[in-house]
């Protein structure tokens, strides 16, 4: 009688413990395909029992996942391990155990973290390509103008089927494009007490005619060429290579003394200047 009482109570809570599912179906939030290796995890903080605190499933090659064995009473959340630390999910909503859950759909957006990345064949590589700032006066004029002091070994090129990822709250909205222009004359600045010549060089949002007359130049995106992803409070742009017309740009806060240099659709063929700067008076 007590034998058969024990194996009674086992198989009651072996059928109760852990009777759950969850399932769905991880889709790349860019492109739309399905994320077809790896794998997904639930995770449940409200259960004492360390067979149901996490639970894993492998991706399958359609995007889809089945994930078995939650536990009555407790609620899981959905996440990624480390093999997919370069997708963010929105992980806030929550599964209950103990019984089959459809979680549809799963948008994974490609944003190893906060920063600025060249996104080409859903490899995202972080931007290195800086350059300190430096500024001059406009001849005989109180306009300043900035201008990087070097120009990058080499410079990434956004041509189509890439983008550039800026991703992270602070620098989606502190981050401006500017026209990166070359003028291709000598230039001199400053006062006539105290000047300057620079050979052809790039400035940031100036467009020279002769060291006298110069127009300012503004860039402005094509918010149709770009995706904006909200994952919880985590925030990316994925720009394409037709949100700008083809040239160079420089990419900067409004206060920043270094920035980013990118082409948008075009590679300039130029020999790179160690400095902008050369001859003074």
């Amino acid at each position: 009688m007590r034998i058969a009482l024990i194996a009674a109570a086992a198989l009651t809570l072996t059928g109760c413990g852990a009777a759950g599912s969850v399932d769905g179906r991880l889709v790349d939030g860019l492109t739309g395909d399905p994320v077809t290796e790896g794998r997904v995890l639930l995770k449940s903080s409200d259960t004492t029992d360390m067979t149901c605190m996490t639970i894993e499933a492998t991706i399958g090659a359609d995007g889809t996942f089945s994930v078995p064995g939650t536990c009555s009473g407790a609620t899981y959340v959905l996440e990624l391990p480390k093999e997919l630390e370069h997708l963010r999910i929105d992980a806030s909503t929550t599964y209950p155990g103990g019984e089959p859950v459809s979680a549809g759909d799963i948008t994974a957006w490609n944003a190893p973290g906060s920063g600025v990345y060249h996104l080409s064949d859903n490899e995202a590589k972080m931007m290195r390509t800086g350059a300190d700032l430096d500024s001059v006066t406009i001849w005989k004029t109180d306009v300043e103008v900035n201008y990087p002091k070097k120009l990058p070994g080499r410079v990434p090129l956004i041509e189509e089927g890439g983008h550039l990822l800026i991703a992270g709250k602070a620098n989606v909205d502190k981050l401006k494009f500017h026209p990166l222009v070359k003028s291709e004359k000598k230039l001199r600045f400053g006062e006539p007490e105290h000047y300057f010549d620079m050979e052809p060089w790039y400035y940031i949002g100036v467009e020279f005619e002769s060291k006298t007359e110069y127009e300012m130049v503004s860039a402005t995106l094509d918010q149709g060429a770009i995706t904006k992803a909200n994952v919880g409070d985590f925030e990316a742009l994925y720009i394409t290579d037709k949100a700008l017309p083809p040239g160079r740009y420089a990419l900067l806060g409004d206060k920043d003394r270094r920035t980013y240099i990118v082409d948008f659709g075009t590679a300039p063929a130029e020999k790179k200047k160690p400095e902008g700067k050369n001859e003074e008076g």
